[in-house]
C-alpha cells in the first residue's frame, strides 16, 4: 500500500510521542501516591497515554474520501 499525503509524518510524530511519554524518567514524574477515582495516577498517565496513542493510529490508517468523479454535467467525459 503506497501512502500518499501526510501519513508518513503523522506516523513518525505519533512514533517519536510514544518514545517521549513510556520514557522511563518521564513516567517516573507521575509515579506519586496519588488516587484519582481509585486508580494511581501513574496507571491512569500510562492507559491515557496508551489510547491517545491507539486513537492516533485509527486516526491515521482511516482511508481519506476519494476524490470526487466528474460526470457529464459537470464538464467531465
Amino acid at each position: 500500500m503506497k501512502r500518499t499525503g501526510r501519513k508518513n509524518e503523522w506516523s513518525l510524530t505519533l512514533f517519536a510521542v510514544g518514545v517521549m511519554v513510556f520514557f522511563p524518567p518521564l513516567m517516573n514524574l507521575f509515579d506519586k501516591p496519588t488516587l484519582v477515582l481509585g486508580v494511581p495516577l501513574a496507571y491512569l498517565v500510562l492507559f491515557g497515554a496508551w489510547g491517545v496513542i491507539i486513537a492516533g493510529i485509527w486516526l491515521g490508517v482511516r482511508p481519506s474520501a476519494p476524490p470526487p468523479s466528474k460526470t457529464a454535467r459537470d464538464g467531465g467525459e
